[in-house]
């Protein structure tokens, strides 16, 4: 059989299986992972880097005992300003020679070509529809980077491997979850509408703290009554959920919104998909979306965890002269 015959429908099928993670193709994952001899997985990926790293990181817990990198490119590789091949060398590099045992997705640290920076798969967030370096770790710092002269690491807390190749990928998953951007005069119908369409899961993005406007709260009763499972974010995505400071966050919190740590929230809407999938006994829930399984949830923002500097001030400026290239 010829190389063409061989390789015949396989872009087709490579492009199905990027598109649509689903059951099968955990599946495949966990099959090739335990029984394959190589060192670590590389999955490409576009605009959603940031949630395919999450479903697999939640659904594999920290049980991988080798690399998976999930890498993407902002720039096509047929541009000369392109981020496609120093991101497959330093992921390649990553999965080949590191002693990371997580997910992490390995993408542009500095605006010109020096490194790479891994970042743990459940605290990163794409954060600029074009600039190269646009993934960054909210709310925490990268494990480590990575270039032609190798690993420095910035943490030690990481999942190392192991040589036992234990792999179990848990692949239950309860798809009528959805998240809900809370936005001035919205109308309850909105959480009645996903009520009456039978989701088991609301995560909430809400202002400030932790809110959404009094109008909903009949809504967000109902949906209470019916058992679905709601979770409380903060669209500041730095920060924690604090519910329990003003009178509204604690009224929410009585018509049973959980606050949700500082899970950015499309982790917590990953997560919450997950956890139902486990069990759909309410109390269960709720204890595994409040622990802690694969760092998406942190005990505390270090001081460097939250770094969005403001232009046109004058010590931002003076930073900027002397790194600006």
């Amino acid at each position: 059989m010829s190389d063409n015959e061989t390789f015949k429908g396989y872009r087709g099928a490579a492009l199905d299986a990027l598109k649509n993670f689903g059951v099968r193709v955990w599946s495949d994952v966990d099959v090739q992972t335990t029984r394959g001899e190589f060192k670590g997985i590389i999955l490409p990926r576009s605009e959603t880097a940031d949630d395919l790293h999450v479903v697999l990181k939640l659904r594999n817990g920290y049980n991988v005992g080798l690399a998976a990198d999930t890498i993407t490119e902002m720039r096509s590789s047929d541009r000369p300003s392109s981020d496609a091949a120093i991101n497959l060398i330093n992921a390649t590099k990553t999965a080949a020679e590191s002693d990371i045992a997580e997910v992490v997705v390995c993408m542009f640290g500095p605006t010109s070509d020096q490194y790479d920076l891994l970042h743990r798969g459940t605290r990163v967030r794409k954060m600029h529809s074009s600039y190269r370096s646009t993934f960054r770790t909210i709310g925490d710092i990268p494990l480590a980077m990575v270039g032609k002269d190798g690993f420095n690491y910035f943490r030690d807390d990481y999942k190392k491997r192991r040589n036992d190749k234990n792999v179990k990928i848990n692949t239950a998953f309860e798809e009528k979850v959805t998240i809900v951007y809370y936005y001035p005069n919205m109308q309850p119908d909105i959480i009645d509408a996903l009520a009456d369409n039978g989701y088991k899961g609301i995560v909430i993005a809400g202002t400030g703290l932790g809110h959404v406007n009094k109008p909903l709260y009949p809504a967000l009763k109902r949906a209470q009554e019916k058992g679905i499972a709601m979770y409380m974010t903060v669209q500041t995505l730095w920060g924690y959920v604090q519910m329990y400071v003003y009178d509204t966050g604690r009224d929410i919190m009585e018509l049973g919104v959980i606050p949700a740590a500082n899970m950015l929230p499309e982790v917590s809407y990953m997560k919450l998909g997950w956890a139902l999938g486990q069990t759909s006994d309410l109390n269960k829930v709720k204890d595994i979306m409040l622990t802690p399984i694969a760092g998406e949830i942190t005990e505390r923002e270090p001081h460097n965890g939250y770094l969005v500097y403001q232009g046109g001030i004058p010590e931002v400026e003076e930073f900027i002269t002397k790194y600006w290239k």
